[in-house]
């Protein structure tokens, strides 16, 4: 989830305590990506403020987080 846990009580391997992560955060279609360093997978990391620009490479992972965080 993360390197190291953002807030207090949180901890690097349990998804259900962070902030962002339960059934409700997770419906509506709710969609996750992170960025990385290379485009080798073919996926832009869609940006909130530049959602035309396709020149950051990213990963989808939606499938991961609903699965985890529709669990908490």
């Amino acid at each position: 989830m993360e390197v190291v846990p953002a807030g207090g009580g949180e901890t690097q391997r349990n998804p259900c305590d962070k902030w962002f992560c339960s059934p409700a955060k997770m419906a509506n279609g709710k969609q996750i990506f992170s960025s990385r360093f290379d485009a080798s997978n073919g996926v832009a990391h869609p940006m909130a403020w530049d959602l035309e620009n396709l020149e950051v490479p990213g990963d989808d992972r939606t499938v991961y987080y609903q699965d985890a965080c529709n669990k908490c």
